[in-house]
């Protein structure tokens, strides 16, 4: 069993995100290396071809200068027996004059191309006044030869032509190249054991990060992302600790969500049952009680149906599913005649305090903005305290609406929370039978409407919501 985990990790690692990491690394180092060896190889190669060429110029240059003395000679045969060089003297026309085979019995000029044709199409060809040439002999080594015109004799001219075989130069060229190696080969191991730390440090928040977000999907919203990495992973981490802050808080939502439709609807549930029973076995005979008892089961029944067709409206609008009928009209006129209605049927003598500009003219959909205002009223008279104010007027173009309570107000790290599905600041408090979507219904239909829209609850007021509606022409 601890086998196949084993396994099973190892094949997690293979296919991981380390893995290709220190995989682009390494390929990257290794690319680098090879290429810097396969440059310096060449760059070598030909820097040894130039240096064999100085140096063959360099000794011709030193037999021509004593050309005409008594030096010349000796020139020659001390180039000879160094056992470096191979040096012959010929004219154009074929004949040669001196010539290593001649001066020395163990030196022998090689067997290469270096016929009276071919020196002269050479040093014809030539700008510079003399020619290097690469040759070969039969024996596959290679030698370098290099001619320049001694004298000039009535048009036949006396060519000096010295060779030096590549063999040494090879080798010291290979002794480098195996250095080069070498060297190669020991920065790609270092390279490969940094590229797999370097990796694996870099890689380390990441992992953290996964582990506790492992802890997050089971519901453990105490942990907490690390930061200090780099800034990347701390952006990460800043989100994911906010998204942490959120799902705690959905989570609270939703038990407070549980507990207040556990109470919103045991409540009238539990009344209805009560006094059908008290129908049954007290108030069948008597009317009057009957009726009186008929009465609550109206009510909590029409409580419980107000329950559900909010919850209803609000998912309808939630999913798009709603539509709005867009049309101009004066949101002033709008506000006087809900306010008219309200205090028709307001049984508390609520005062209403109505600041109205005329003729605030909007495009909206006239019955879901009367659901705003009829949420927002509703809420002041509920949960506010007189007078409750209501503010209509013109600015920058724009209509604006403010509806503003005078009760204990909103506590400041609240005010982003009333938005919320079943959210209420004190869901067993006073006057707590609502569903606590009225202003998730409120907020769904101001974004419909694309609306700049807010709460705040400044000292001596309770709640005050604003809204900003482009004036229609």
């Amino acid at each position: 069993m601890q086998s196949k985990e084993r396994i099973n990790k190892w094949k997690i690692e293979l296919h991981g995100l380390h893995m290709k990491l220190f995989s682009i690394f390494l390929i990257t180092i290794l690319g680098i290396v090879l290429s810097f060896i396969i440059v310096q190889t060449c760059s070598l190669r030909k820097q040894m071809f130039r240096d064999l060429e100085d140096d063959l110029k360099s000794t011709a240059q030193s037999i021509s200068a004593v050309y005409s003395s008594n030096a010349y000679m000796s020139s020659i045969r001390t180039v000879i027996n160094s056992g470096e060089y191979r040096v012959r003297t010929m004219m154009e026309d074929g004949k040669i004059l001196i010539d290593t085979n001649d001066l020395s019995f163990y030196i022998h000029w090689p067997d290469i191309t270096c016929d009276a044709s071919t020196v002269s199409r050479l040093l014809n060809a030539s700008e510079t006044g003399y020619f290097v040439s690469l040759q070969e002999d039969p024996e596959q080594v290679q030698w370098v030869l290099y001619g320049q015109v001694l004298a000039n004799w009535d048009g036949n001219k006396e060519i000096l032509l010295i060779t030096k075989n590549t063999q040494n130069m090879i080798e010291k060229m290979k002794r480098q190249v195996y250095l080069l190696i070498k060297v190669g080969l020991v920065i790609m191991a270092a390279a490969f054991f940094v590229c797999w730390f370097v990796s694996k440090i870099y890689l380390k928040p990441i992992e953290e990060i996964t582990k506790r977000a492992a802890s997050l999907s089971k519901g453990d919203y105490s942990v907490v992302f690390p930061k200090g990495s780099y800034k990347e992973i701390d952006t990460l981490s800043d989100v994911l600790n906010q998204s942490v802050e959120q799902f705690a808080s959905y989570e609270q939502m939703r038990r407070d969500m549980i507990a207040s439709l556990s109470h919103d609807m045991r409540t009238p549930l539990t009344m209805i049952k009560a006094y059908a029973e008290m129908i049954q076995t007290i108030s069948g005979e008597n009317r009057e009680k009957r009726n009186e008892h008929l009465s609550v089961i109206i009510q909590q029944s029409d409580n419980l149906s107000a329950f559900i067709t909010a919850t209803l409206d609000l998912s309808k609008l939630q999913s798009g599913t709603a539509e709005l009928h867009f049309e101009k009209y004066m949101l002033d006129r709008q506000v006087s005649t809900i306010l008219e209605r309200i205090r028709v049927c307001d049984q508390d003598g609520h005062e209403f305090q109505a600041f109205l500009e005329k003729d605030c003219q909007i495009e909206a959909d006239y019955s879901r903005i009367e659901q705003i205002l009829t949420n927002l009223l509703s809420n002041a008279m509920k949960y506010g305290k007189d007078p409750i104010e209501i503010h209509v007027r013109r600015k920058d173009g724009n209509i604006l609406l403010d509806i503003i309570d005078h009760g204990d107000g909103i506590p400041e790290d609240k005010l982003h929370l009333i938005w919320t599905r079943y959210y209420m600041v004190n869901p067993y408090g006073k006057d707590s039978a609502g569903a606590g979507v009225g202003l998730s219904i409120v907020k769904e239909i101001a974004e419909l409407h694309n609306l700049s829209y807010g709460v705040k609850s400044p000292n001596g007021y309770g709640g005050w919501f604003w809204f900003r509606f482009p004036e229609a022409q």
